[in-house]
């Protein structure tokens, strides 16, 4: 599948769980009055179809000899302008290990849309948050000798309370035994 498909129904799939399971939201008196009732019970038929898809608790059957694979989704802030989520994919095709991809992504909950990295720092800015990730990321490696990559300014970052979470997977920057980079960027000090 295509990365950016299967990254827009990341969005959705995350988007319904935030209308099912956010205290508050699954009401339609949270939708913006344009919308009628019709639109808003099909909008939760379709959040229910969507994480039907998906199987119990997340894992969608697969070979249990050959392949596996899980996903797990969790609000990981939510404050009463945002909400933030982590999808953590896991799958094993075969070979010494899985791999595991954790997407991450801020919606707001006013209007419902994705929050983008110029929402919060302007690209006039991007070359000090650049640095401010590579010091990130060898802070949290130990060393810069175990940068694999330069470190980049992504997109796979989440809002909370003490700053802006930037996420690495595996082999982005570092070798698969370190895991998820996760570095925290407060963009008020860039």
């Amino acid at each position: 599948m295509h990365t950016e498909m299967i990254r827009e129904m990341k969005v959705a799939t995350m988007l319904c769980i935030s209308m099912v399971v956010a205290a508050g939201c699954a009401t339609e008196r949270n939708i913006p009055e344009r919308k009628k009732s019709e639109e808003f019970a099909a909008y939760l038929e379709t959040c229910r179809d969507i994480l039907q898809e998906v199987g119990e608790e997340g894992h969608i059957p697969a070979s249990a000899t050959t392949e596996e694979f899980s996903s797990r989704y969790e609000i990981v802030y939510a404050d009463s302008r945002y909400v933030s989520y982590r999808a953590e994919e896991y799958w094993y095709r075969g070979g010494a290990h899985g791999s595991t991809t954790v997407t991450v992504l801020t919606i707001d909950r006013k209007t419902g849309r994705e929050m983008t990295l110029e929402d919060f720092i302007p690209k006039e800015k991007h070359a000090a948050l650049q640095r401010a990730l590579r010091t990130g990321a060898i802070q949290k490696l130990g060393g810069e000798e175990r940068l694999l990559d330069e470190v980049n300014v992504i997109d796979n970052f989440y809002v909370a309370a003490d700053g802006l979470h930037f996420i690495y997977n595996q082999y982005e920057i570092a070798a698969y035994a370190y895991g998820q980079i996760e570095v925290v960027i407060q963009p008020d000090k860039l």
